[in-house]
């Protein structure tokens, strides 16, 4: 959550759009939660404590053979279905901060840094982030998607695309290997 945070080259993003920005992440964790199979989620609420409680007795061995059965039942480790809830809530950030930076050069330079942020801590969860990205309401936003991602064809931003909010089997992204305990991708804690 540092690609609000100012540096030397960058313009100060005020508060109320920092506060802003933080509820939308919020919200994110809403619209999320309304949109998976609650089924799914009610079962990793359940069993997360236990595979925890597990874990923290076996030595901390995440190849003991009820972890692993666990993390298939709820469709994988309790990081990993943290991750995956955390970057929904930061899509939303990000969603929110294209919306409401309308300055082209603080939109471009915030858009790199979010791309610098996911590229260093959550790659496998790009494709949520490109999406925004790459949602085309004229030529300043066809420049940010490439900042945002550099493209092989400038013609794929034209193609057919799901919807970023649309949710997934309740199958979370794969784990990202050292990434922070506190997600990086977009806000920076004042």
């Amino acid at each position: 959550m540092n690609s609000l945070v100012p540096n030397d080259s960058s313009a100060r993003i005020s508060g109320s759009t920092l506060a802003a920005t933080k509820l939308a992440h919020e919200f994110g964790h809403v619209n999320r939660t309304g949109k998976v199979d609650s089924t799914v989620y009610q079962l990793q609420t359940n069993l997360i404590p236990q595979y925890n409680k597990i874990f923290l007795s076996n030595g901390r061995n995440p190849n003991d053979p009820k972890l692993v059965e666990l993390s298939q039942k709820i469709g994988g480790t309790p990081v990993q279905i943290w991750e995956d809830r955390e970057y929904w809530g930061e899509a939303n950030a990000m969603m929110y901060l294209r919306d409401r930076v309308t300055e082209e050069n603080l939109r471009c330079a915030l858009f790199s840094k979010i791309r610098h942020s996911v590229d260093l801590y959550a790659k496998d969860y790009e494709p949520r982030f490109l999406e925004i990205a790459r949602v085309s309401t004229g030529s300043e936003d066809l420049r940010l998607a490439v900042v945002f991602k550099r493209f092989p064809a400038v013609s794929n931003l034209f193609l057919p695309m799901r919807t970023f909010h649309e949710p997934s089997p309740g199958k979370p992204g794969a784990f990202v290997p050292g990434a922070p305990f506190q997600p990086a991708a977009i806000i920076a804690m004042a």
